[in-house]
């Protein structure tokens, strides 16, 4: 559910490309109308979807998926020794081209 701010955002957005269209483009009512309820909801979607906190949403999913974080989650990783490239996410390294 878009909280209110969200949708005072996308009538806001709604009314200025609607104004836009029909005013400086010379657009007829209707087209710029469809336009800016189109431009209003793409507004409403991707602001709902992004969300007022990330960092509230972030919690709460790990709250959820405690299973999947696992244990070592934010622990450090003292058993890899990166300076030597010993680490698991690094290709080894290229053989030597024949001579």
């Amino acid at each position: 559910m878009p909280s209110l701010t969200n949708v005072i955002g996308a009538i806001g957005a709604t009314i200025v490309v609607s104004l836009v269209f029909a005013l400086w483009i010379g657009w007829p009512g209707f087209l710029a109308v469809g336009t800016g309820s189109i431009f209003g909801i793409a507004f409403l979607i991707v602001s709902t979807a992004l969300g007022d906190d990330p960092r509230a949403a972030d919690d709460a999913w790990r709250a959820q998926a405690g299973d999947l974080v696992g244990s070592r989650a934010n622990e450090p990783a003292d058993d890899l020794d990166v300076e030597s490239g010993d680490h698991p996410l690094q290709p080894p390294p290229a053989p030597d081209p024949p001579s």
